[in-house]
């Protein structure tokens, strides 16, 4: 999900391989405003769904500006997802948590205990070496946890992609090393 202009077409493909496969998962990226729309839409081919914040630059008609209004996104669609969990008809929705926001984390744990959901229906996701000490809090509190990890020819200029596209990706990734830095005992 490298930017609005590849959603639709991401989405159709991804719909066509969960039909025939059914192990397929993909992201929706919060700050775009059709997510919620695009979370109903895929809920029925009981998917797993990467929720993330978003990272790429795109005008206000499509994406929310705000980190207010994206936080407050992730939380509807991650109550979206995490509602429809429990319903019967949705065996097999998955949902992954990747955020490393520390009020979102706590959010989802909150929302997590209270629907009394269980490993397989979730786990929290992270980029490697992002964050430790949320990671380890995670982990420690009995989550299911997986790391993410860019890998291959490309990822250099995948992390370039999202660097240049929005530089303030550069100033996520220098805040949470010095968030980590203050809690050394957690690394």
């Amino acid at each position: 999900m490298e930017g609005s202009a590849y959603t639709e077409a991401t989405l159709r493909i991804f719909e066509a391989v969960q039909r025939e496969h059914g192990n397929v998962g993909v992201a929706i990226q919060a700050y775009l405003k059709r997510s919620q729309a695009d979370v109903e839409r895929l809920i029925p081919l009981k998917p797993k769904i990467r929720l993330v914040k978003g990272a790429y630059l795109e005008p206000a008609s499509i994406a929310f500006q705000k980190k207010s209004e994206v936080d407050a996104n992730y939380r509807k669609l991650l109550d979206q997802m995490l509602g429809r969990v429990l319903l019967p008809n949705a065996e097999g929705l998955r949902v992954a948590i990747a955020t490393h926001d520390p009020e979102l984390v706590d959010y989802a744990r909150a929302r997590i205990q209270e629907l009394r959901l269980i490993a397989p229906q979730y786990e929290f996701q992270m980029l490697l070496g992002i964050r430790r000490d949320l990671q380890q809090r995670v982990l420690s509190a009995g989550h299911p946890f997986r790391v993410y990890v860019p890998f291959g020819e490309a990822w250099v200029p995948y992390f370039m992609r999202r660097l240049s596209e929005r530089p303030a990706n550069l100033f996520f990734v220098l805040r949470s090393l010095l968030a980590e830095n203050k809690n050394p005992k957690s690394n």
